[in-house]
């Protein structure tokens, strides 16, 4: 959400380290839903179109994972920590009126991309991403 006018996530915002009073809005660039509530369908709507995880259907072993060095492992870390919440997209830009895929999604391609395991469906991410309103813009 907006607090004291700036977009952060309110589960970390720390009430005692705020200007006060305290100014609470919905974010903007998602439809308002009531209060506070936005509905970020179309964020979730992105990540499918690049899809953003790796298909496991756990009919067979998988047998243990790729090997990865510290160094990978450590530059994708970054990537993972990302969890929707959408602030980037509220403080972006370009981001708005269907006009750009937004950071969030760029970032879990990016991550996908990386894996080892992702590059199996590297293919159909990168047909999510070129679309009119993708990478690109």
């Amino acid at each position: 959400m907006i607090i004291n006018g700036t977009v952060r996530q309110s589960c970390s915002a720390l009430v005692d380290k705020l200007d006060q009073p305290i100014s609470l809005e919905p974010m903007t660039k998602f439809p308002n839903v009531r209060d506070l509530v936005v509905d970020r369908a179309e964020m979730f709507e992105h990540l499918k179109r690049v899809h953003a995880w790796i298909e496991l259907d756990g009919t067979h072993d998988l047998g243990p994972g790729p090997r990865m060095s510290q160094e990978e492992t450590a530059e994708r870390y970054i990537y993972s920590r990302c969890f929707t919440c959408g602030c980037c997209l509220e403080a972006c830009p370009q981001y708005g009126d269907g006009n750009y895929i937004g950071a969030q999604t760029l970032t879990q391609f990016r991550l996908f991309d990386m894996h080892p395991t992702g590059k199996m469906t590297r293919d159909e991410r990168l047909e999510g991403i070129m679309g009119a309103d993708g990478v690109q813009n």
